[in-house]
């Protein structure tokens, strides 16, 4: 297997030999401040770094852009979807939760895909496509006032899957940025996205409600506070794609200045890619198959196990699978509360205190303004001074608590038999304090366990857990809702569990977590004083 290049690094890096690149790094004295060096961070052959670490800069802010204008899209529309549908019909109401997760499906059947695409080929291609898909499913969905009956829930729920299977494009976002980032600032950069996240939760209700107030013609198409975000989620993908198209250049963002450490890149991962072909067409590797191949003769069972091992011992090089699927589980708890909360909001609100889709507006983007806050003023400092797993664990502590604040318990706890607002509105203080330190630190965990040279792909793999997290949470949370008489006793009870559940693996996994060992922290080395420094054959004093 060889490596390819572009025809504008291909001269630069032809005529190197081996021995070139060895010497070059034993005599560069121009990288004593480098504190983290990622031996294997990119695949080279799938992209060049050229430009400075300005033009790094801003192609990460588009994607964050881009992540922040998705987030601001979804939270435009989700409080008002339950009203939506029993606008038109009082009885379609029972079909919220199953819409909700048909969003979270098309995410987790693209997710991977985009990722894999994205880290093959330049992501602009993957982002433009995907941010178009989104805006024929908004389209429908802002015309769903012209039909009737369950044709209404079916074409809700298609359009929705339709964006979702846009929204997949996060994948792209997140290894994009992780792929621009070394050990030193990785963690940084993730937050970052965490944060234009958090950053959309605020902006997409506020604009919600400024919309609820809408009620207007143009020509056979409605304007009202249903069908309004969905035309501004249009406009927003409609920027988002001219802003891609003009200003990002994929290969013009590269991760370390230093020529020597590009070009042991471009060693390192030959080596690597000359010990796997060499493992592969080994004497003792062919014996071992042509023995398994034997062995599983008749039996299709047998067959398929084998297939399957030697399938994961091929992908496994360089990179310990259960750290991954770790990773991907806390972020599935993470996902998994907040998806209950947003789904379940205006459900338990209309139930508990009456309110409508203004009043929901006003609790979500409160919610998401306080998330910045903290964000900013926790956030950040526990990240400088914290390791990325007790930060996680902090936020996810929040979130077990903020869960015990919103679960019902009712009489004799309560008086009035229902959930108090002080105690709702605590646990959205919570939940405020703990769903951004918690997302936003598991994508940094896991971008960091991740191998080097597979970001894309993977980083498809935790946006799909994700994706199925937010898919099969407002589902099975309408069910227990339903089930245990619309009091939510049992429905925040059993998130609790699984809350806790995540607090426990994460603390039980702590060392499995540790960076990937192709990043190489090197130590800093102070420079002689030469002024100091007694010349051979001098007297000291």
């Amino acid at each position: 297997m060889s490596i390819q290049y572009n025809n504008k690094s291909n001269s630069n890096y032809s005529n190197l030999s081996n021995n070139n690149i060895s010497q070059n790094i034993q005599n560069n004295d121009d990288d004593d401040d480098i504190l983290a060096i990622p031996v294997d961070l990119v695949q080279v052959s799938n992209r060049q770094y050229h430009s400075s670490s300005k033009e790094i800069q801003k192609a990460i802010n588009i994607v964050v852009l881009t992540v922040f204008l998705g987030s601001t899209s979804f939270t435009i529309l989700m409080p008002t979807m339950f009203d939506y549908l029993t606008d038109i019909n009082e009885s379609l109401g029972k079909y919220n939760g199953i819409i909700v997760a048909l969003y979270s499906l098309g995410q987790f059947l693209s997710s991977p895909i985009f990722g894999w695409w994205g880290n093959r080929r330049s992501i602009v291609q993957p982002l433009i496509l995907s941010i178009a898909v989104s805006v024929f499913g908004n389209l429908l969905y802002a015309i769903l006032y012209k039909f009737e009956g369950i044709e209404v829930a079916v074409l809700m729920g298609i359009a929705r899957f339709i964006v979702g299977v846009g929204a997949g494009n996060v994948s792209v976002c997140r290894a994009f940025a992780s792929e621009s980032s070394d050990l030193s600032n990785k963690t940084t950069t993730m937050a970052k996205m965490g944060a234009a996240q958090g950053a959309g939760f605020v902006l997409g209700p506020a604009l919600g409600l400024v919309m609820s107030f809408f009620n207007f013609r143009v020509g056979g198409f409605r304007f009202d506070e249903y069908t309004s975000p969905a035309y501004l989620s249009v406009l927003f993908s409609i920027i988002n794609i001219i802003i891609i198209a003009l200003f990002l250049r994929d290969n013009s963002v590269k991760v370390g200045s230093n020529e020597n450490e590009k070009k042991a890149l471009l060693s390192k991962q030959q080596e690597d890619q000359d010990e796997e072909e060499e493992f592969i067409n080994s004497p003792s590797n062919r014996i071992n198959r042509v023995s398994d191949d034997d062995d599983a003769h008749g039996n299709p069972f047998r067959w398929l196990y084998i297939k399957l091992r030697n399938w994961v011992r091929s992908h496994q090089q360089g990179q310990k699978l259960l750290p991954i699927f770790i990773s991907i589980y806390v972020f599935m708890v993470v996902i998994t509360i907040f998806s209950v909360f947003e789904s379940m909001l205006p459900v338990m609100t209309k139930r508990y205190f009456g309110w409508g889709a203004k009043q929901n507006y006003y609790i979500l983007g409160s919610t998401g303004a306080l998330s910045i806050v903290v964000f900013v003023i926790i956030s950040l400092p526990l990240i400088k001074k914290f390791d990325d797993r007790k930060t996680t664990l902090f936020g996810l502590s929040n979130l077990f608590v903020a869960l015990l604040f919103i679960c019902n318990y009712g009489y004799p706890f309560n008086i009035e038999g229902q959930l108090p607002l002080w105690q709702f509105l605590v646990g959205s203080l919570f939940v405020s304090i703990g769903y951004p330190i918690a997302s936003s630190l598991v994508y940094a965990i896991y971008s960091k366990v991740l191998n080097p040279k597979s970001q894309g792909t993977k980083m498809g793999w935790l946006t799909a857990g994700g994706s199925l997290a937010r898919m099969l949470g407002p589902v099975w949370a309408q069910a227990i809702w339903n089930a245990d008489s619309d009091e939510g006793t049992a429905l925040f009870l059993v998130t609790a569990s699984i809350c806790l559940s995540g607090i426990i693996i994460l603390a039980s996994s702590y060392r499995l977590l540790d960076p990937h060992p192709d990043y190489k922290v090197a130590p800093k080395v102070e420079k002689p004083d030469i002024e100091k420094t007694p010349i051979v054959g001098e007297e000291t004093n």
